[in-house]
């Protein structure tokens, strides 16, 4: 069964996923150091769309208000990229920006990971193997 990466899809997340997510995405207004080329690889159309998309999916996280899965998706990739990331998301610095520790975080990455696998977008320039 296709889905449509417009479909909506309602998450629950406890208040620490909401933080690990929040922190990922955030994350690209500093210390990541996005690019053109990295926002496009998230998701994105530029650098501003994801600042100012960014924006708006920290407001739908702290609403507990479903997301379509485009955005669960780029949600995800941004913070996988964001946190494990010392090139170009906060890497090191993520325990000081986030409040998280790196234990904690992927703990809470992993359990968002599983609940979110199968449900995600395809993104990029590419169709998907198999198509």
């Amino acid at each position: 069964m296709d889905h449509s990466p417009d479909d909506l899809m309602d998450i629950p997340l406890s208040p620490a996923e909401r933080r690990l997510l929040r922190g990922g995405i955030g994350g690209w207004g500093g210390p990541a150091r996005c690019t053109e080329e990295m926002a496009v690889a998230l998701g994105f159309r530029t650098e501003r769309d994801l600042l100012d998309e960014g924006h708006r999916l920290i407001e739908a996280l702290d609403a507990a208000a479903p997301m379509t899965r485009l955005d669960w998706t780029r949600l995800l990739l941004a913070t996988e990229v964001c946190f494990a990331s010392n090139v170009v998301g906060s890497g090191l610095d993520w325990r000081s920006t986030v409040g998280l520790t790196d234990e904690e975080s992927i703990l809470l990455l992993r359990a968002v990971q599983r609940r979110i696998s199968g449900q995600v977008a395809t993104i990029g320039t590419r169709p998907p193997h198999g198509r």
